[in-house]
């Protein structure tokens, strides 16, 4: 491995199925957004560099395509391969055999609810593809020898391009925390995952990463690199070209996690551009070129890092506490999400807790980032939006955050109560544009069917664009749902 190249600067301290039995709503439902404020607060401070008012939100649309509903069936993954088709993966957890399916659907057909194709599979998760229009990406195991399984699939999602075990990671050894990643033209996917010995659970665990070629097969392996053990894997991101690759472990030297590990490669020559350690990180997004990655990290640290990565080089040019102007309601945060948009703009997302439970989110927005290091403690947002809070018997947890273009997207629980005779706010879909980022343009809730057996759960979201309409694809336990 090369020798690294890392320049860092550390903050001043002291700021410490099958189909049978669904059940198909796809009765168009159409509703609109109240001022983009009404559901939310937005928070003027001098934590706030820039704002806009309530007037400049852009009120938006939207309609309910479809809502499949299979009760006692699990949802695992959702991937929109295009404006037209998506894959669906999921599983049955209360009747022998379990079987578990992979299921595209067209949604220009004239039921766009049904199945033009069925996978065989094995269990697993669908991964929406992050930058990719045109592949869906599949991980799963294999009961036959154990192995781990991938599988990407084409804009068409009429055949797997390919499924394969993977050479060195089979045998008694469990995938465990996996994340998969794909270059734009989905060609190229990275592969981590946290290893160990099913028949030791208690054993060794560490990280590793792959890196495969999937316009050939059998698959071509380009690089595999592994960490030490008391590693596993949080993250990985990979630039869409495919030359960049991020890897990013917890690491638990002495029973308890503390800090984070993380490489960067060049994916080309395999080799290691910079391995540091840094706090806990809990969310990260690498920009679609490959050359601004952020790390968010929490307890001891809670700070936001911005890395440039150019010429084989990684230079730290933001170490900046969490943004000001949380409320004083708030005792306790971290980042749970964030994702960098096509301008260049940042997004974070903060669960706030009220004592115990998760009562708000705020939502941050940094229009721009240094381009050169900059020695500020404390990096200003553009605005930061604050969720209205809720009762402390609820909690409402962030579940998933993806963006597309300009749009970003997250979803909540919106409002979970701790006991089911406790009432609740159902989960909610919030939409950011980079154009009118102190505020959702438009929020939508799933409520639960009066099948008791439904949820309205919200557990991943992809997004693709239809013309100029932004269509949006969720999954949740037993239902997905589709709006425009």
């Amino acid at each position: 491995m090369e020798k690294s190249h890392f320049h860092q600067f550390r903050k001043p301290q002291g700021k410490v199925p099958p189909v049978g039995g669904r059940k198909i709503s796809s009765t168009s439902s159409t509703s609109t957004m109240q001022q983009g404020e009404q559901n939310g607060q937005h928070v003027d401070s001098r934590s706030v560099a820039t704002s806009k008012s309530s007037s400049s939100i852009s009120v938006a649309t939207y309609t309910q395509v479809f809502n499949i509903t299979m009760p006692q069936t699990f949802y695992t993954g959702v991937s929109l391969l295009s404006s037209q088709t998506f894959v669906v993966s999921g599983g049955d957890w209360y009747h022998p055999p379990y079987p578990f399916f992979v299921y595209s659907f067209d949604l220009t057909a004239s039921d766009p609810t049904e199945p033009t194709y069925t996978f065989p599979s094995v269990p697993g998760n669908v991964w929406d593809g992050t930058g990719v229009q045109n592949a869906a990406l599949f991980s799963g195991m294999s009961f036959s020898d154990e192995g781990a399984v991938f599988a990407s699939f084409s804009g068409t999602a009429q055949s797997p391009l390919w499924v394969e075990t993977v050479p060195g990671v089979s045998g008694n050894w469990w995938e465990v925390g996996s994340t998969i990643q794909s270059s734009l033209n989905g060609s190229i996917c990275a592969y981590a995952l946290t290893s160990m010995d099913h028949y030791d659970p208690l054993g060794p665990k560490k990280a590793e990463v792959l890196v495969m070629d999937t316009s050939v097969f059998p698959v071509n392996q380009i690089m595999h690199d592994a960490l030490w053990n008391d590693t596993a894997v949080e993250a990985t991101h990979l630039s869409s070209d495919a030359s960049v690759l991020v890897l990013i472990a917890a690491w638990d030297p002495n029973g308890s996690i503390n800090s984070s590990i993380v490489r960067v490669y060049d994916v080309l020559s395999g080799s290691v551009m910079a391995s540091w350690s840094t706090g806990w990180v809990d969310a990260s997004c690498l920009s679609p070129d490959g050359k601004t990655l952020v790390l968010t990290t929490c307890d001891s640290e809670n700070a936001i890092e911005v890395y440039s990565i150019t010429d084989g080089r990684v230079t730290q040019l933001v170490n900046s506490t969490y943004p000001e102007g949380f409320p004083s309601t708030s005792t306790f945060t971290y980042a749970e999400t964030c994702q960098i948009s096509s301008s260049g703009g940042l997004w974070v997302v903060f669960p706030l807790w009220w004592g115990g439970a998760i009562n708000q989110t705020a939502v941050a927005y940094y229009a721009s980032l240094p381009t050169s290091p900059t020695y500020q403690a404390y990096l200003p947002p553009t605005s930061l939006w604050l969720s209205e809070g809720i009762t402390s018997d609820l909690q409402d947890s962030i579940i998933s955050s993806t963006s597309l273009d300009d749009f970003f997207v997250y979803t909540s629980w919106g409002g979970k109560s701790y006991n089911a005779s406790g009432g609740f706010t159902p989960p909610t879909i919030h939409v950011f544009t980079s154009a009118s980022p102190s505020a959702p343009i438009l929020q939508i809730s799933t409520p639960a069917s009066e099948d008791p057996q439904v949820s309205g759960s919200i557990q991943s979201v992809d997004l693709a664009m239809n013309g100029t309409s932004l269509l949006i694809l969720c999954e949740g336990l037993n239902n997905v749902r589709c709006f425009f």
